[in-house]
């Protein structure tokens, strides 16, 4: 069983975005988050939300997480709105994962529970 919890700033995420722009997406999202986070009104949110989710999901795996990479955690949307992780199988096997993600102006937060 672990834990992970993680919190970054919206304003963070959107300047190195800015900067990076590209080379920094694709490091960090798969293709399928982004043309998710490309549709919204608020992309920035939507990127720091997913950030904070990647690394509470790192922090929960510990130490079994050597090659993986950010974006091979990908997190996607149910058909009810809420976050799963969609891959990931050979780290974590047959655990279940719980994500949840909340985001306003300013900050981003994730919980992550695998057991």
């Amino acid at each position: 069983m672990g834990i992970g919890v993680d919190i970054v700033s919206v304003k963070k995420i959107e300047t190195i975005i800015k900067r990076w722009g590209e080379t920094f997406l694709k490091r960090v999202y798969s293709s399928d988050e982004l043309s998710l986070g490309n549709k919204l009104r608020f992309p920035y949110q939507f990127y720091a939300g997913r950030f904070a989710a990647k690394e509470a999901v790192f922090k929960a795996l510990d130490k079994e997480t050597k090659n993986l990479r950010f974006y091979q955690i990908e997190i996607l949307k149910e058909a009810d709105g809420s976050p799963f992780v969609n891959n990931c199988k050979e780290y974590i096997g047959d655990k279940k994962i719980s994500l949840s993600i909340s985001h306003n102006d300013e900050f981003a937060v994730s919980v992550c529970l695998i057991n």
